[in-house]
């Protein structure tokens, strides 16, 4: 089969997310903005977090900080967490709050 993508070759290995389009399958349809070469180095069980962090990445971006401020990350699930983590790595300082005990 020919593809017409240019950023991605047979056998490159990739990951790539969006409802109604990334299934568990050995042959998927994926718009491309939806698709990310995994880097060398990277496994495959690392890669399957790559949705993930991009929601959390997405409500940073949204919340529009600035450098160094005072974040609250309420909800500490798999995406809480990932988010505090972002934003620490990134200057910021989290306080995360869960309120299911």
């Amino acid at each position: 089969m020919e593809s017409s993508c240019e950023e991605f070759q047979g056998g490159d290995r990739v990951a790539g997310a969006g409802v109604g389009y990334a299934s568990h399958a050995e042959v998927v349809f994926v718009p491309k903005n939806l698709c990310v070469k995994i880097p060398d180095g990277v496994e495959f069980h690392q890669a399957a977090f790559t949705t993930l962090g991009t929601i959390a990445l997405k409500g940073i971006r949204q919340a529009e900080l600035n450098l160094g401020e005072n974040v609250a990350v309420i909800g500490l699930g798999l995406i809480g967490l990932l988010t505090a983590h972002i934003l620490v790595n990134t200057g910021h300082r989290a306080l995360g709050i869960e309120i299911d005990p």
